[in-house]
């Protein structure tokens, strides 16, 4: 089953520009964008699951030179995991 992901990294601080155009270079991802506040990058991807977006997070976004820290947060995509409040 498809997993989608948004990745948010916080990279060196003359390092953005260089993170931001090695991530155009990663197939599985669908967007990326600069963004002012904690973060400095926000990544969307898509995967075949999850283990494929632990292995692109961990062997080629992290891996990039400018990269220093990584959250990931993945998207549930299953309405009924959701409780009505």
């Amino acid at each position: 089953m498809a997993s989608t992901a948004y990745v948010l990294l916080s990279c060196d601080l003359d390092g953005v520009q260089n993170v931001y155009y090695e991530l155009k270079k990663i197939d599985k991802i669908i967007k990326s964008d600069i963004v002012y506040g904690p973060y400095d990058i926000i990544v969307k991807l898509n995967a075949d699951d999850l283990d494929q977006i632990k292995q692109i997070v961990n062997f080629q976004i992290k891996e990039i030179q400018g990269v220093k820290y990584v959250m990931i947060l993945t998207l549930n995509n299953k309405l009924e995991n959701i409780k009505k409040i």
